[in-house]
């Protein structure tokens, strides 16, 4: 088409139902306006605008609507529901779209009157292939005055587009319902925008796999939902890629929206990029009828959230679907600083892994919440960081403190009970129990009393006590650790745990610069009887302050009830010393019958744990081999404790029904043999003498293919046996529980702050001052094995080698002429910059095989 043409054609023509001598048959676009369309905002252009779209859908034309504002009313469709002959490659586009009424000047904009209206446009089902709607603007001049903005009505198409598209005013953006097709997969949008709609997406299509989304924009009504989908039998999945949003807020209130609402999508669901602000609710998948795993991931995201405590959406909710949800590198901050993240699961086997996140400005780190039988669930917090919250102050304003990998919500709630539950058969974190004689006692029978540590008080010194293969009254448990005891009336037993004292400096966390001890009480019981009221608890040991407890009364069951105690004691450090006192009582009329499965006291922050329920709780298994049970055993079955008992006590450990444990001191695990405790040595094989990692004096490393003439293995003889991979460095801030090297010295941080200017803890006792930091003396670090000999090269960052029996690590790359020397924290060697990791360790052959 010349240039002459060109100007003619987009320019606009007469007024007629047909098209003027200005549309050739051998041009492949239809103006709209050679049938008769004005775009002047006030005339009724339904006619000549469907009657343009359907000329160019007859001739196999694309159809051209010119700058302006054209009123209908009534919906245009592109194609019909009832015709077999299918086309496409159809094209409708304008001269750019407009978001709203107030904008768009020179572009094109089609305005629907009046209300009911099933959508602004809709492509019908023959519409079969790539056909594509752009640079146009639909609204609608009455709020919601159309179901859908754009609708693709039904799933025989494939491939179609919408670029550069906005809507304005409908209910929802854009939508593609479920129809007698098999296809409806591989929409693109691109460039689209809508304003004042509460869905910006919605399908109920389940075999319209995969849309794709780039570069979109929304508006959202307050209590919307961005992207929504209601499937019936799976399928589904989008792919979002910079997103960019913000959520109504009316007299600033929560503006109460969703990001992503999935019903029984099957496929994946992707959101990479963008800034959302103003949202409630990231995820929520309520109920699944297919049989596979959802896949979500958002990562790049930056979200600013209003969800308040008392929000009643989640900010992910997932009930029953077993979905796998991925959070990367997100930046997730809050409206005010008083909102709250959480993430409930209920009667799930969910996976969700947040990771690389940096949570600011909200009031409280990440809430977890589940219920029994999430005992499948996991959550993970990998790598994150979070501002912890300044009181009396609107927004925190401290540094970056990192989360656990496991995290529930005891931090600075003091004594409160959360519901928490991961996977029952990974381990959550070390095992560990602080509780000495969890057993009561190693004899069975009547009138017995209880071992040291455990204690008589109230109306009886005397109880008694059945383990499981007792030949009379026994526990229903087959655990080494269970036992069935029997309390007289208004009696009890109480135990101090002493590996706590809550005057040490030692603690488990601090907030806001206030030390805290943290001790976590979990028990399962499998029997309760004699119509009694047994109440547990924890209490100071000085002054009887309860922290927290739970009153349990006779609800007589057979094995396959189980009653669950969780208690929590979070203590701010005492000036005096206590400890935190386990109580047992009986304070009925009756003896009371209790059947121990197993109880610990745990330290750590993340144990696995479920909230106390007044309520005998059914199992789908029988208890003994159910995963809560198992998760239980998991953490019992190899206790992991310092050498050292208690604070300071230097006495062997001598507790639970255990000869072994994993020295927390060592990283060995330790025997008990002769009357006194053996650290065995590590063992492992290998096809060659180690040539990395870090090895204790002693390591043990088998031949794993011997043969005659050759070695059963290798012993590693360099001193050393405590394993730090974090380096001492100086003005730099140290949490209490940290443990770092320097020279050959490990220590280990038992009071906060920040680490001195000078040579730092070089002393070899329980109190080393450095700087605000405390420091407790481990031990010798472990050597390091390394291959590599120092030679005058090029080095990269990260390359680490040895030279005079010491081994070193390249942090910047370089020519090295001369070779680091010494242990100091780093060395200049012309460009390279080498860090010391440790004493080389040399591994010495044992075992010549004879012919």
């Amino acid at each position: 088409m010349e240039r002459r043409q060109f100007l003619k054609f987009f320019s606009v023509s007469p007024i007629g139902a047909v098209p003027t001598s200005d549309t050739r048959a051998d041009e492949p676009v239809v103006n709209a306006a050679a049938f008769g369309a004005i775009g002047n905002g006030e005339h009724d252009d339904t006619i000549a605008l469907q009657n343009a779209i359907d000329y160019a859908v007859a001739n196999g034309k694309s159809c051209f609507i010119p700058p302006g504002t054209f009123k209908i009313t009534r919906t245009l469709s592109i194609g019909n529901e009832t015709s077999s002959s299918l086309f496409q490659a159809f094209k409708l586009f304008g001269a750019g779209k407009a978001l709203d009424r107030r904008g768009g000047i020179g572009g094109t904009v089609i305005q629907l009157d009046g209300t009911g209206h099933t959508a602004i446009i809709r492509m019908e089902k023959n519409v079969w292939r790539r056909s594509e709607i752009s640079d146009i603007g639909f609204e609608c001049l009455n709020p919601s005055g159309a179901t859908y903005g754009v609708l693709f009505s039904s799933t025989e198409f494939s491939g179609h587009a919408l670029r550069r598209v906005s809507v304005y005013q409908a209910n929802i953006a854009f939508g593609i319902l479920r129809g007698t097709g098999v296809n409806g997969e591989f929409t693109n949008f691109n460039n689209c925008t809508a304003s004042h709609v509460n869905k910006f997406f919605y399908t109920n299509a389940g075999q319209a796999y995969v849309q794709y989304f780039e570069h979109c924009t929304c508006q959202l009504n307050a209590g919307g939902t961005y992207f929504h989908l209601d499937l019936e039998s799976g399928g589904g999945g989008i792919n979002v890629i910079d997103f960019n949003a913000t959520g109504e807020r009316i007299n600033d209130r929560p503006s109460n929206t969703s990001l992503l609402i999935n019903n029984n999508s099957s496929s994946c669901l992707n959101f990479f990029g963008g800034r959302i602000e103003h949202l409630t609710q990231l995820y929520e998948h309520l109920g699944d009828t297919t049989s596979l795993h959802v896949t979500a991931i958002f990562a790049g995201l930056q979200l600013t959230v209003d969800r308040l405590a008392s929000s009643t959406k989640p900010f992910i909710h997932i009930n029953n679907a077993p979905d796998i949800i991925s959070i990367n590198s997100c930046t997730i901050q809050g409206t005010s600083g008083a909102e709250v993240i959480n993430i409930q699961t209920r009667d799930s086997w969910a996976y969700v892994l947040v990771k690389g996140c940096f949570f600011d400005a909200l009031s409280t780190t990440p809430i977890i919440i589940s219920n029994f039988n999430d005992m499948f669930n996991q959550v993970h917090f990998e790598d994150c960081k979070s501002t912890v919250p300044v009181p009396g102050r609107d927004r925190p304003t401290s540094r970056p403190v990192p989360l656990e990998k496991h995290l529930h919500n005891e931090i600075g709630a003091i004594g409160r009970r959360k519901s928490f539950s991961e996977n029952g058969w990974i381990q959550s974190g070390q095992p560990q129990n602080l509780l000495v004689k969890p057993q009561f006692t190693n004899a069975n029978g009547r009138a017995l009393t209880a071992d040291v540590p455990w204690k008589h008080y109230g109306s009886s010194n005397l109880m008694n006590a059945y383990d499981w293969n007792y030949i009379g009254p026994h526990p229903q448990s087959s655990s080494p650790w269970a036992k069935l005891i029997e309390l007289a009336p208004k009696s009890g037993v109480y135990q101090n745990i002493i590996a706590t004292d809550l005057s040490s400096d030692k603690v488990s966390y601090s907030l806001n610069g206030i030390p805290f001890h943290l001790v976590t009480y979990q028990a399962m019981i499998t029997r309760l009887a004699g119509n009694v009221n047994l109440i547990f608890s924890l209490s100071n040991s000085l002054t009887n302050e309860i922290y927290d407890e739970i009153d349990f009364t006779d609800n007589s069951g057979s094995e396959d009830f189980v009653r669950l105690v969780t208690l929590v004691a979070t203590v701010a450090r005492q000036v005096s010393s206590s400890y935190v006192r386990l109580k047992i009582e009986n304070i009925s009329s009756n003896w009371a019958t209790v059947d121990f499965s197993w109880q610990l006291a745990s330290s750590n922050y993340n144990p696995a744990f479920l909230a106390s329920d007044l309520r005998p709780t059914t199992l789908t298994n029988k208890w003994a081999i159910s995963a809560e049970n198992a998760r239980f055993w998991h953490r019992l079955s190899l206790p992991y404790k310092s050498d050292t008992f208690g604070s300071e006590s230097t006495r062997p450990l001598d507790d639970l029904q255990s000869d072994i444990y994993l020295s927390k001191t060592t990283e060995r695990v330790t025997v008990q043999a002769n009357g006194r405790w053996w650290p065995m040595p590590r063992m492992c094989t290998a096809q060659a003498e180690p040539a990395a990692g870090r090895w204790a004096h002693g390591d043990l490393i088998f031949n794993s293919g011997p043969i005659v003439g050759e070695y059963l293995g290798w012993v590693q003889v360099t001193p050393g046996n405590i394993t730090a991979e974090q380096h001492w460095m100086r003005k730099s801030h140290f949490d209490a529980g940290t443990r770092v090297y320097h020279v050959d010295r490990v220590y280990e941080c038992i009071r906060n702050g920040i680490s001195s200017d000078t040579t730092g803890p070089t002393e070899t006792s329980e109190r080393v001052a450095d700087g605000s930091c405390i420091w407790k003396y481990i031990g010798t670090l472990a050597a390091v094995a390394c291959a590599d000999v120092w030679k005058p090269k090029l080095y990269a960052a990260g390359e680490t080698m040895h030279k005079d029996e010491n081994v070193y690590e390249c942090v910047n790359s370089g020519m090295s002429f001369y070779g680091p020397s010494g242990t100091d924290d780093s060395g200049a060697d012309g460009a390279v910059i080498w860090k010391y990791i440790g004493p080389l360790a040399i591994f010495k052959r044992f075992g010549l095989i004879s012919p």
